[in-house]
């Protein structure tokens, strides 16, 4: 970040709050700045003193500040200052404290103890949707019948309806328990407001004055939706959490995972709420999986996750750190150990096998490969219109290769990678298919890994005047579907995938990324790619040759099949059979290189030979309680930057020339963000010079 310090620049007064100030290089992210981070403004005359403001909005090519009042009664629009950046370390501080809360938790409330082993008894019920199916219902009786921790998960691989059950869970909560709290913490605010909006489907049940939807004092007024907004608390269009007494009279309260810290510093005790349910767990480190959970669950308090470990889990760039666990969310870790979550014990888990998503052509392969075969396609077998548009070699089978052999290219100092004849391909694909209103672009999706080729197709759509389809990385489209998804593999060169491997890059590393890609679309999958070059990963090679096997190839000629070892740490669960069956297990855990000194003690997690027990940060023990004042103190307007680090972290991988468990080198800015010489209390990775994942959206 200090590589990005301005000497020499102009701020212009923009109303009588905020000051503007334009940084080169804005809109490539370099230097990547979002809401929350901090600036330091000096005049530019050597014994001025430093004032500290923040990053109120930022747009496309300046960014605006807010300052000290005093700061701003002084400044004129002529005046030069020297600024630098820093990230806001609040949230990080937040991980850091709840970690060492959850240290001080009893022992089978955050894993189950080996004996005795609990009976969960099936609460019967009477379906509120009509439409749920019986392993949903299975779960939703299971959770009523819960009387406390551990963890109840709903293992739902794409399309199976989690957030469904989910919903189902929450109403019957609701109606049947008039004593029943209930905390819903998501991933990002737009998988928090998915599930109000959810909830919402079925306001016939619930009264209004029971939903609170808690946003970070961050997140901008104008990004909510304006039938949410009256669930939510706000003074002078910036969200704040209510007072304690206003809190605990809501019966429903949905947050993302680090705005639920809010609750606590507002005085609500642990065990006020009886249910606290985490949604995509998978996606959750296990440090932020503990802010909701460290401070808020009780014995008493039934605890359920809903997610999938065979899709993307925690976004972290230190390879160390990945090393060292923290790349294994708090999901993941139940699988990896306990046998009630692997081999899939009903008083544990239910396992969500139909599928009401994909074809039943574009299940089968990541059936196949990531879920013993077990998913069960529901989705009508129709031939839509679509097939016609694009002269699909085989009508019954909705999944295309096409083969091209193209350059993958950068332009200056840019590291992000585009493919121009991809592009062109991928365009022409789409202007077929919107050809005479066969199919609207909203019904498109475009998924490509590198930011570039993100540019350079929505350049090329803009030129026809196609801009309502999204084009964008896996990240952004998990949790999301489409009726068409065309994937741009982008890469054609074969000397770069040991290197896109070691650091994680593209599609070629990550069988989790490969299989929400594939994953995502209802109707029609095409794949736009150098077969030459996707043989190389073996889940990729299946892919190309079931298409092929299928007549369903296109393009430049096929390469001999390869053949793929077994033995090498591409290794993934698709044979290991088993166990596996219901999620992940140790041996695929080690072929990631996952530090498995950590193993969970009955008080949470013992620390690898490399994590030091200690923890300090400027002579701050975190063993000492942080005052909630101190956290909000460094915000002139009260404006909690709750989401920052995650901003960083997404609009980083989103924008493709940075992957999610990429190693940043040592001059990024992202090790200005946290501490040097900060390790974990006893029990927990150290995920110094990181930026956790998780923040809001």
């Amino acid at each position: 970040m200090r590589a990005y310090d301005m000497e020499g620049v102009f701020m212009r007064r923009r109303g009588m709050n905020f000051l503007s100030l334009e940084v080169p290089g804005l809109a490539e992210r370099r230097p990547s700045l979002v809401q929350g981070d901090f600036i330091v403004a000096r005049y530019a005359r050597n014994d001025a003193r430093p004032y500290q403001g923040f990053i109120h909005k930022v747009e496309a090519d300046e960014i605006f500040l807010k300052f000290d009042n005093q700061f701003h009664l002084n400044h004129n629009d002529r005046n030069q200052y020297h600024v630098s950046f820093t990230y806001n370390r609040l949230n990080m501080r937040r991980l850091y404290k709840s970690i060492h809360e959850a240290e001080l938790l009893g022992p089978g409330i955050l894993f189950p103890c080996q004996s005795p082993c609990r009976a969960v008894k099936k609460c019967p019920f009477k379906p509120l949707n009509p439409h749920i199916n019986n392993e949903q219902a299975n779960a939703v009786a299971r959770i009523l019948g819960c009387r406390g921790v551990p963890p109840y998960v709903i293992y739902g691989p794409p399309g199976t309806g989690k957030t469904m059950t989910i919903i189902e869970a929450i109403l019957q909560l609701y109606t049947a328990k008039k004593a029943a709290n209930i905390l819903v913490c998501a991933a990002s605010n737009a998988a928090a407001d998915h599930v109000l909006e959810k909830l919402l489907l079925a306001s016939y049940l619930i009264r209004p004055s029971d939903i609170f939807r808690l946003n970070a004092p961050s997140r901008q007024y104008e990004d909510v939706n304006a039938d949410f907004i009256r669930f939510c608390f706000f003074e002078d269009r910036v969200f704040k959490c209510p007072p304690s007494q206003a809190l605990m009279r809501y019966k429903i309260v949905i947050s993302t995972y680090m705005s639920s810290s809010l609750l606590q510093a507002e005085g609500i005790r642990r065990g006020h709420f009886t249910h606290i349910f985490l949604d995509e767990a998978g996606q959750a480190s296990e440090p932020e999986a503990m802010v909701p959970l460290s401070g808020l669950c009780g014995r008493d308090t039934v605890v359920v996750l809903a997610g999938d470990p065979k899709q993307l889990g925690p976004v972290v760039f230190c390879k160390q750190a990945d090393k060292e666990g923290l790349g294994i969310s708090y999901l993941q870790r139940l699988f990896f150990y306990f046998d009630q979550y692997r081999t899939g014990d009903p008083n544990y888990v239910t396992k969500l096998v139909k599928n009401y998503r994909c074809h039943p052509a574009i299940l089968e392969l990541p059936s196949e490969l990531f879920y013993g075969g077990e998913l069960i396609a529901c989705k009508e077998d129709e031939v839509p219109s679509v097939y016609n548009c694009i002269g699909l070699p085989n009508k019954s089978f909705p999944v295309l290769f096409v083969g091209i052999q193209g350059c993958d290219e950068r332009e200056g100092t840019n590291p992000s990678w585009f493919n121009r004849i991809e592009v062109s391909k991928v365009v022409s694909i789409i202007r077929n298919l919107t050809k005479g209103g066969a199919v609207s672009e909203v019904d498109i999706g475009v998924i490509t890994p590198y930011r570039q080729q993100v540019a350079k197709i929505k350049k090329a759509l803009e030129a026809f005047e196609m801009s309502d389809l999204k084009v964008g990385s896996v990240e952004q489209f998990q949790g999301q579907e489409r009726e068409v998804i065309i994937i741009s593999t982008v890469r054609s060169t074969v000397k770069h995938n040991e290197f896109d491997k070691f650091f994680n890059l593209g599609f070629l590393s990550n069988y989790q990324r490969f299989n929400v890609a594939i994953t995502r679309a209802k109707s029609l999958l095409i794949v736009v790619g150098n077969p030459h070059i996707v043989t190389k990963d073996r889940h990729w090679d299946r892919l190309l040759r079931y298409c092929a096997d299928n007549g369903s190839y296109q393009g430049c000629p096929l390469p001999p099949p390869e053949s793929h070892s077994y033995s090498d740490e591409t290794k993934y669960n698709e044979d290991q059979g088993g166990p596996a069956e219901w999620g992940c297990n140790q041996e695929e855990a080690t072929n990631y290189n996952y530090n498995y000194n950590q193993e969970p003690s009955e008080f949470g997690l013992k620390c690898g030979s490399g994590v030091q027990s200690a923890a300090t940060n400027n002579g701050t023990k975190w063993s000492e309680e942080l005052p909630e004042d101190e956290n909000l103190a460094s915000n002139n307007a009260g404006i909690d930057p709750e989401e920052m680090p995650k901003q960083h972290v997404e609009e980083r991988v989103e924008q493709g020339d940075v992957q999610p468990n990429e190693c940043w080198t040592s001059d990024d800015q992202v090790h200005d963000a946290c501490p040097e010489k900060f390790t974990f209390p006893p029990g927990w990775c150290d995920v110094s010079g990181i930026p956790a994942s998780g923040w809001d959206d």
